[in-house]
């Protein structure tokens, strides 16, 4: 069966001698792997190869897709949108890499979801675009996220007092502690409402230090592995953390 649909790279690794696994992310489909020729000369429509090469690209594809089978093959790719800024500054090609390896982690299900599609899309279109810094950008596209996915805290105080925590397992504010050792300190979490109207277009009026934005997004990551059972450790964000200094 031929399947013509847009899609995200996640990423590509070594298979053989004479292929390579492309993760794509399909608008269609959800998550599908397909092999590729190591040597484009040898693919159908050749050139769209090294596209599936490049993390986050967009693309229209047109795939086969045979039944029982985990691994299927690209006909023609071609590329939706240039991505000439994330792919020469370094601050935007580093956050690019670091949403590749979340997202790579993250959608593990060949299952179609256009509202999660459609947003990391046009995420991508932002960050290409952007002439504002970046430093905060992977905290939106983070925060973001969690509506699509269906998996949105509770983090309006509404008259609660200010001296509870926030429970990432629970999803809310609680008195006490959590007893499994990841929850925000009252402190922290008060800050946690005024945080959440964090968008791309007013990312950069929440000035945060290094080791704020990075305990920021250690809070985020810890939120998506209580909600998301067997999610690993992450590689990317020690290189986020050492490009931003303030």
């Amino acid at each position: 069966m031929l399947i013509n649909t847009k899609a995200i790279v996640l990423r590509h690794a070594a298979y053989n001698d004479s292929y390579r696994v492309a993760q794509l992310f399909e608008r269609e489909c959800g998550r599908v792997s397909y092999l590729i020729p190591r040597n484009p000369m040898r693919a159908k429509g050749g050139g769209g190869v090294r596209l599936l090469m490049s993390p986050l690209y967009e693309l229209e594809i047109t795939a086969e897709h045979k039944p029982h089978r985990d691994l299927h093959f690209i006909r023609e790719a071609k590329l939706c949108a240039g991505r000439a800024r994330i792919q020469s500054d370094p601050v935007k090609n580093s956050v690019a890499l670091f949403l590749a390896e979340f997202l790579y982690l993250t959608l593990r299900l060949p299952e179609a979801d256009t509202e999660v599609y459609d947003f990391i899309a046009d995420s991508i279109n932002r960050l290409e675009s952007a002439d504002c810094s970046a430093a905060n950008f992977h905290l939106v596209f983070l925060y973001r996220l969690l509506s699509p996915m269906g998996l949105i805290p509770d983090i309006q105080l509404d008259g609660r007092q200010r001296s509870e925590w926030f429970d990432p397992a629970d999803g809310r504010f609680v008195p006490h502690p959590p007893t499994h050792g990841k929850g925000i300190p009252p402190q922290e979490a008060a800050y946690m409402p005024l945080f959440s109207r964090i968008t791309y277009d007013n990312m950069q009026a929440f000035r945060l230090s290094r080791q704020e934005r990075r305990r920021v997004l250690d809070y985020l990551v810890d939120y998506y592995r209580f909600h998301l059972p067997g999610f690993p450790q992450l590689k990317t964000p020690d290189i986020l953390s050492a490009l931003f200094d303030k």
